[in-house]
């Protein structure tokens, strides 16, 4: 499985945004760390979306230097700078 796939069961797998953004029950998604929308056209790798306050990658809940894997029930959707937050604390 590649991460183009794990990335879209991580998105499956993550809570339901009820914002009053148009399309919302379609296309967006909660970050796991801070609870705010995540826009799924704006994941990371999407070149025009690079500077998207919506932009999101996938992270492992247990971290895999603290023995975490790379199971479908270990990764979540979050903010690209929610996540970078997380690896500087």
């Amino acid at each position: 499985m590649n991460l183009d796939d794990k990335a879209i069961i991580a998105w499956n797998n993550a809570e339901n945004c009820n914002c009053d953004i148009q399309d919302c029950a379609e296309n967006h998604k909660i970050c796991y760390l801070c609870g705010d929308t995540i826009i799924y056209g704006a994941h990371e790798s999407v070149k025009n979306q690079r500077n998207s306050k919506f932009k999101w990658n996938i992270d492992h809940i247990i971290p895999k230097s603290q023995g975490g894997t790379n199971s479908n029930d270990n990764i979540i959707v979050v903010h690209v700078k929610c996540n970078r937050r997380k690896a500087d604390s």
